[in-house]
């Protein structure tokens, strides 16, 4: 059964949520509810969505800012946004829609023959999204993004937080011993190893962050939303967790652990990703050398 496709509903009075949910309602669809723009913005950091059904008129920030703010961000700018609104449709309006970053304005009361129709399309625009991204950006391994893509997704993150003034975290996760595995496994364990390593990242973080494999056996991952020294020791701790878990459930001829090595982006001093991606697999060197020493 293929994925279900996740949709995002925001509107301040739960009754229109409500309403429009039992329209929309198909098992593909992954119908999820937010009552204001802050909510809306909040759930897009930890899901990918392939529709926003957007109310104008909110309390907070409006549906005008909170796509403004959709819009700004490069990791869910491509989201396509259909405003609804059941007393700002005069052209004026609409044209404020569009300029926001809509592709489609809708009056109140919506025909529900109307809405599952429009839906119906960008839900098969995303799929087809999807297949194509597929076979070009991730690695057929690991199932995370490619080295080439992750530089490109990193450049956009690192230009829009320096415009936010806003950080993040890289961690860079070398497969500890990967060689041994070869040498002791052969090819193809290790190359399942490689899948697992992808398997215990994806779960680890959430779907908005960037993971890839940017080497034989070296990861990258932005937790985009992360900041700080606290932050990087909870989410190191909380991968090792997971990777710890996953070779006690798991049953391999290997055991499966990661060299480690995280860089805070901070905004107020900007370098480029390769100065990040140069530290952090520093960081990992020395984080070896000392286990060395220590043995």
């Amino acid at each position: 059964m293929p994925e279900k496709v996740k949709i995002l509903l925001v509107d301040d009075s739960t009754v229109n949520l409500d309403l429009l949910e039992a329209m929309l309602s198909r098992p593909e669809l992954d119908l999820k509810k937010a009552s204001s723009g802050e909510e809306a913005l909040q759930l897009l950091k930890e899901n990918e969505f392939a529709l926003i059904l957007l109310d104008v008129q909110m309390p907070g920030i409006d549906g005008y800012e909170t796509a403004r703010q959709i819009r700004e961000n490069p990791s869910h700018a491509h989201v396509p946004i259909i405003f609804i609104s059941a007393s700002k449709t005069g052209p004026e309006w609409v044209h404020k829609g569009y300029k926001s970053g809509a592709v489609d304005y809708l009056s109140k009361p919506l025909e529900s023959e109307i809405l599952n129709g429009k839906v119906h399309v960008f839900v098969d625009l995303y799929r087809e999204r999807q297949k194509l991204k597929d076979l070009s950006v991730h690695d057929e391994i690991s199932g995370l993004y490619t080295r080439r893509e992750f530089f490109v997704l990193a450049q956009q993150q690192l230009d829009y937080a320096q415009r936010t003034r806003k950080g993040f975290i890289l961690i860079v996760a070398e497969i500890a011993g990967f060689q041994l595995i070869v040498n002791n496994c052969g090819i193809e364990d290790s190359q399942t190893a490689l899948g697992d390593a992808g398997t215990v990242i994806r779960d680890t973080f959430p779907s908005s962050d960037i993971g890839s494999r940017i080497g034989s056996d070296l990861f990258a991952i932005l937790a985009l939303e992360a900041f700080g020294e606290s932050s990087a020791d909870i989410l190191t701790m909380r991968l090792k967790e997971n990777l710890e878990a996953f070779n006690h459930e798991s049953g391999r001829n290997y055991h499966l652990q990661f060299n480690l090595g995280t860089v805070i982006f901070d905004p107020t001093a900007p370098v480029g990703i390769e100065e990040l991606l140069a530290e952090a697999e520093y960081m990992v060197s020395v984080g070896k050398a000392n286990r060395e020493r220590r043995r």
